[in-house]
């Protein structure tokens, strides 16, 4: 499976859709953070993930992307503990993805917290970018 997402992706084939959803929009964590991005006005773009992996895309350029793994449906839906906390983030190591894991209950007990640590996270994905363009 994962052979044939590949050659539609590298044939320009693969267009993005939506994941079903189990509950309405507002519900999800991945949401919430949407939401906050767009009435904060903050420096980066912020997007529904579209691709398998992922649920939010960090966009600075369209070459450089960051992910957010949040404990959507996508999480809950994983056949074990070790795919959501050790292969996708491997995966995205192994892709040299910069990436960030937000749990919902840290979300919701100290949302200001969780954004500092977004902004942090988008920093140092700008500097990281920066170095990649600079060489």
């Amino acid at each position: 499976a994962y052979l044939d997402f590949a050659r539609e992706v590298s044939e320009g084939r693969y267009v993005p859709t939506p994941p079903v959803q189990d509950h309405s929009a507002a519900w999800y964590l991945s949401a919430a953070i949407c939401k906050w991005a767009t009435s904060a006005n903050v420096l980066f773009g912020l997007a529904p993930g579209l691709w398998p992996v992922g649920d939010l895309v960090l966009q600075e350029s369209a070459l450089h992307s960051g992910l957010l793994f949040c404990d959507d449906d996508a999480y809950e839906q994983m056949v074990t503990v070790k795919d959501g906390h050790v292969y996708t983030p491997l995966l995205a190591e192994q892709k040299s993805w910069p990436w960030m894991r937000i749990y919902s209950r840290n979300w919701w007990n100290n949302c200001e917290l969780v954004q500092q640590d977004i902004g942090r996270f988008a920093y140092r994905f700008s500097r990281i970018s920066d170095n990649q363009s600079n060489e």
